[in-house]
């Protein structure tokens, strides 16, 4: 909630208040009993003194709290969108990439390998093929994106998720006519 520069300013305005306040067993630099302010000109010296430390507290207490908001209350959608902008640019290559071998040579598995390697390259990682092979789906993790990729022979399904955003691309398929 706080950064680290409104830690710093917290850290040293209780600094400075804890300096500067003389410590005592029960005395205080500021009246605060009934008996402080029995003498009627005790009490208008005294009144003055208790608004400007009630008015000072108040003053830093809304200062604290202004630092503190004042971040948090600005949330920067600006990386969320740039994931998602991301993973739909990706997710949309691989899946075209998958459409293309697929329009080629209807070979599924090799569209399936294809759409993941270039999933891997357009994110700049690696995809390795593994025992995670289930049929005509996939399910792998490539960099810090899980991909999930199913091709029937009807449509090509590619979701891929991360911690900010997700994305599902569908791509039709369409087979030639020679087969």
């Amino acid at each position: 909630m706080f950064t680290p520069t409104t830690k710093t300013a917290l850290v040293i305005c209780v600094w400075l208040f804890c300096a500067t306040a003389p410590l005592a067993a029960h005395d205080a630099f500021y009246p605060h009993h009934r008996e402080d302010f029995d003498s009627l000109t005790r009490r208008r010296e005294l009144q003055g003194t208790v608004l400007l430390i009630t008015a000072g507290f108040l003053g830093l207490l809304a200062g604290l709290v202004y630092f503190g908001l004042r971040k948090s209350s600005t949330v920067d959608d600006a990386p969320a969108q740039t994931q998602q902008a991301r993973l739909t640019g990706t997710a949309n290559e691989a899946a075209r990439a998958a459409q293309r071998i697929l329009n080629a040579n209807g070979s599924i598995s090799a569209a399936m390998e294809h759409a993941l390697a270039t999933y891997a390259q357009a994110a700049g990682g690696t995809w390795k093929p593994s025992a995670d092979v289930l049929g005509h789906a996939i399910r792998c993790k490539i960099g810090t994106d899980v991909v999930t990729l199913n091709i029937d022979a009807q449509c090509i399904r590619l979701k891929v998720e991360n911690e900010q955003a997700s994305t599902t691309v569908t791509l039709k398929v369409e087979r030639s006519e020679e087969e």
